[in-house]
């Protein structure tokens, strides 16, 4: 009799999960590795949904989150619904950035709070959505998109097109980590007459990401491109006393109205293969405004306006920046002293293959077989290509 019981319950919610794939995936080719991990495991999974699922919004997915049922998985293509706070630990799935959007609004003007909130003390993976049309709320409007006091890992997500004054794709207070995501179209707010008086210290700005004092960032196979400041950091902006490592990552035709149209550094930041390239500033450092420490390692910096790297000029605590580690770097414009300069012949953003766009090397670049095997501090480029095997290309992508 309790076997028959549970073979009808079981059957009862496989009918439920496949009716909701059924009636809120639209793309089957992209939905099959979570929804074939949600039917495997029902008892682990809510869904969210517009019809026939355990929660019609992401609010009340999270309010049923327990141990052993926490991993939520968003059901509709479009999903609309701003201002969801997560405080308990819980994985939150879509079908692919292509497949599965979350956003505040049908568009960031429309919008009336950010999309996601992570509170301290709640570990969170995000994994296949796009994180969208956010418009971050006073006061100190920030993280438009996302903004993190937890300990949060990004895969294969795209935020994108979001508003804030500080950190207008992602502001970052805790541990983030990203990996194969795109950062894109974010744009940064002017400040009030009110916000203007209260800012102090590193205030900044980051267009697409804004990584806070004490904050931990990691970028893993990543493209920061598209974003805006009015201030400072168009693609990043590192304050100080914060942590920052970027492998593999292109930073690319980002923008600030002050220096660090790329990267505006007061914190720590290490670079190792990246391409920074086509970001430009209203001051001098539209590639690399460096205020902090770097540490470089075989990476590009090319064709960025108002110079492709500038060591700042500060005073007080935070003196003048410095470099560390400098080696198998290609500086384009000669800003700094760098092991290559001059045009290392890169192609135009796009799909080269891989979760996210990249600059290739155009055959020919100085770039090309430079880096000695022994030397090679990651063995597969951007796209998780591997690098070639007698010696390594400078910057993210490596020329098959």
């Amino acid at each position: 009799m309790k076997h028959g019981i549970r073979l009808l319950l079981a059957s009862l919610i496989f009918l439920l999960l496949t009716t909701c794939l059924r009636e809120s995936a639209r793309s089957p080719g992209e939905t099959s590795p979570a929804s074939l991990q949600a039917l495997a495991a029902p008892e682990r999974t809510i869904t969210v949904g517009s019809r026939n699922c355990d929660a019609a919004s992401l609010r009340e997915a999270v309010a049923l989150v327990r141990p052993g049922r926490n991993e939520i998985v968003l059901m509709d293509s479009l999903h609309t619904e701003g201002g969801t706070i997560i405080d308990r630990d819980l994985v939150l799935r879509g079908f692919g950035p292509e497949a599965t959007v979350l956003q505040a609004a049908p568009n960031p003007e429309e919008a009336d709070d950010r999309v996601l909130q992570v509170e301290a003390g709640a570990a969170v993976l995000v994994r296949g959505l796009t994180i969208r049309h956010g418009n971050a709320p006073g006061p100190y409007r920030s993280g438009g998109g996302i903004r993190n006091y937890g300990d949060l890992i990004l895969e294969n997500c795209a935020v994108q097109d979001n508003r804030a004054v500080y950190g207008a794709g992602i502001l970052n207070q805790g541990v983030l980590s990203l990996f194969n995501c795109t950062v894109a179209g974010n744009r940064g707010l002017p400040m009030t007459a009110a916000e203007q008086l209260d800012a102090t210290g590193c205030t900044g700005c980051g267009g697409g990401i804004k990584n806070e004092p004490g904050g931990r960032l990691t970028l893993e196979g990543c493209t920061v491109s598209g974003n805006s400041s009015l201030r400072r950091g168009g693609g990043l902006f590192l304050s100080c006393e914060s942590t920052t490592t970027l492998v593999n990552c292109t930073v690319s035709n980002n923008s600030s109205r002050r220096s660090g149209g790329g990267i505006h550094i007061r914190g720590d930041l290490e670079m190792i293969h990246c391409t920074v390239s086509g970001n430009r500033s209203g001051k001098p450092g539209g590639g690399v405004y460096n205020l902090g420490h770097l540490d470089m390692t075989g990476c590009i910096l090319a064709a960025n306006e108002r110079s492709d790297f500038v060591m700042g000029e500060g005073g007080g605590f935070y003196g003048r920046g410095e470099v560390g580690t400098n080696a198998w770097n290609l500086i384009a414009d000669g800003s700094y002293a760098s092991d290559l300069g001059g045009d290392p012949r890169l192609g135009p953003l796009k799909d080269n293959g891989g979760p996210t766009l990249t600059h290739a090397l155009r055959r020919g670049s100085p770039a090309l077989d430079v880096i000695p095997l022994s030397e090679l501090r990651v063995f597969v480029d951007q796209r998780s290509y591997p690098r070639e095997d007698q010696a390594g290309d400078i910057g993210a992508y490596e020329r098959p």
